[in-house]
């Protein structure tokens, strides 16, 4: 469902807004899975508690919000709040496509309330699910979205005979990201490009 209120891109399975996931909720379908990966407790963005006492109150409407939305089946996976963090993207694309899964099949819906470079939605654009993404930091919503915009995005590898449950039509050329999954291990690099703002956010024709 495209939103006229918001900036939106919609990539295939995939849809990425410019807005504040609570906001979004009760427009999106009900989830299969939620992987949230927002608040860290260590002041990283605007709005992320200085430190982890803050979290469970900076969490509350969300969980709230998705026990509402969600059904008996929805799976919730969050990050470990511990974690030393300096973006709101560090996992490997590898593990993402593992958690969805493990926890999902082709054609369910995925939430990512908190996107930062949004790469649960690349991997389920790779995976074959519905994946509906909020960022509502600018400049990692563009960098997110020129991040879709790549012509060379590719189904996954066979993870749980998932390809084998995607139709043809909506394979994708199987090339490599390169930019991205290059610096999605090196969050040092990344905060940095992004400081210098030096990432090129046009993406590849």
């Amino acid at each position: 469902m495209l939103s006229e209120s918001v900036p939106t891109i919609v990539v295939g399975t995939v849809q990425v807004e410019l807005a504040d996931a609570y906001d979004r909720y009760p427009v999106w379908p009900t989830p299969t899975v939620i992987v949230s990966d927002g608040a860290y407790g260590v002041g990283g963005f605007p709005g992320d508690p200085p430190t982890p006492d803050g979290l469970a109150a900076w969490y509350e409407p969300h969980v709230a919000a998705w026990t509402a939305y969600s059904s008996p089946e929805t799976t919730l996976r969050l990050k470990d709040h511990n974690a030393q963090i300096l973006h709101a993207n560090q996992k490997p694309l590898r593990l993402i496509e593992q958690i969805i899964a493990a926890s999902s099949d082709p054609g369910d819906v995925v939430w990512e309330p908190f996107g930062g470079l949004c790469s649960v939605a690349v991997a389920s654009l790779r995976m074959g699910r519905h994946c509906y993404s909020a960022e509502k930091i600018g400049e990692y919503y563009e960098l997110a979205k020129a991040r879709l915009e790549q012509k060379n995005i590719v189904m996954a590898p066979n993870l749980k005979g998932d390809n084998a449950c995607v139709p043809e039509a909506t394979r994708l050329p199987v090339i490599q990201e390169t930019f991205f999954s290059t610096y999605e291990e090196d969050p040092v690099v990344l905060s940095r490009l992004l400081r210098e703002e030096q990432v090129t956010l046009a993406a590849s024709t």
